[in-house]
């Protein structure tokens, strides 16, 4: 059995002849963080079984517009090890900004500030004159070439309250959940049906 048919008759809740195998983020042709992962990336790339994602430019709070709409840069910290990234959406209703401090030596990052701060800017993203981005299969017909019989390929669809939870955070989703549930909802269900 090749690893593409048995992940296919796993999602398919088939008998496959063994529990699959993966190990996460090993993809065919991935730059490696340290060459001292190589043997094993090598291994997991002959023998585990391939997951990999391929999918069509979308963004669900900005559509088509994101990148005209947003702009980056680095701010340096008080650390050589770490920088700030800054990110900008310019919205008609106003400017919002997030935080994510990156590291500069292949750390795990984290998110310092989330773009939507108050309730009031969630009514922003409805507001929002959203156009979809065209769509094209061509990324995830690239994958299942570069990955072939060694695994399976996913077509990546955002999920709309994650798209939400990263525009928010966490603690402002729990507390604005009680507050203004029926908005958040609503959000959820735009972008659901984007």
């Amino acid at each position: 059995m090749t690893r593409r048919e048995r992940l296919t008759r796993i999602f398919r809740g088939e008998l496959p002849d063994r529990p699959a195998v993966k190990l996460w983020g090993v993809t065919p042709d991935q730059k490696l963080l340290d060459p001292a992962y190589e043997p094993v990336y090598r291994k997991a790339v002959e023998l585990t079984d391939l997951v990999m994602g391929g999918a069509s430019s979308f963004n669900l709070p900005w559509g088509s517009a994101s990148s005209d709409i947003t702009s980056q840069r680095e701010v340096p910290t008080d650390s050589d090890e770490w920088v700030d990234v800054i990110t900008e959406y310019r919205t008609p209703d106003g400017i919002l900004q997030s935080v994510h401090r990156k590291s500069t030596v292949g750390k795990p990052g984290y998110q310092r500030e989330d773009p939507i701060k108050e309730p009031g800017q969630l009514e922003w993203l409805l507001r929002f004159p959203y156009e979809p981005f065209p769509f094209s299969a061509d990324p995830y017909l690239k994958s299942e070439q570069k990955v072939g019989d060694r695994g399976i390929t996913f077509f990546g669809l955002d999920h709309p309250a994650y798209g939400l939870h990263r525009l928010i955070g966490s603690e402002n989703l729990a507390f604005w959940i009680f507050e203004c549930r029926d908005l958040l909802l609503e959000i959820i269900k735009t972008f659901s049906d984007r």
